[in-house]
């Protein structure tokens, strides 16, 4: 069994990590952070998460994180499994 690395406090996620919007436009997920930075994840690389422990990102604050072995995937945590769907607009721009 691989061991676990600690679990960051997501509470504290740097303004590049704090997600402040999620465009899906056809097969592509569009993120805008607090930093202003724009990313744009293939729908297959994108791992939508929750967390309920007391590091949980704030409600209504996802935090994206980066993840897969070859650094190639990326994670959006939510505090919560009814933050998601309003979180994410369809919307091509």
């Amino acid at each position: 069994m691989m061991g676990r690395s600690q679990r960051a406090n997501l509470k504290q996620a740097p303004r590049e990590a704090q997600v402040v919007s999620i465009n899906h436009c056809r097969d592509t997920y569009i993120i805008k952070t607090a930093a202003g930075t724009v990313l744009k994840v293939w729908e297959f690389k994108l791992r939508i998460k929750t967390d309920s422990s007391s590091d949980r990102p704030n409600p209504g604050n996802p935090v994206m994180t980066g993840s897969g072995m070859m650094g190639d995937r990326a994670s959006v945590v939510f505090s919560s499994p009814a933050e998601i769907s309003r979180s994410i607009n369809e919307k091509c721009d």
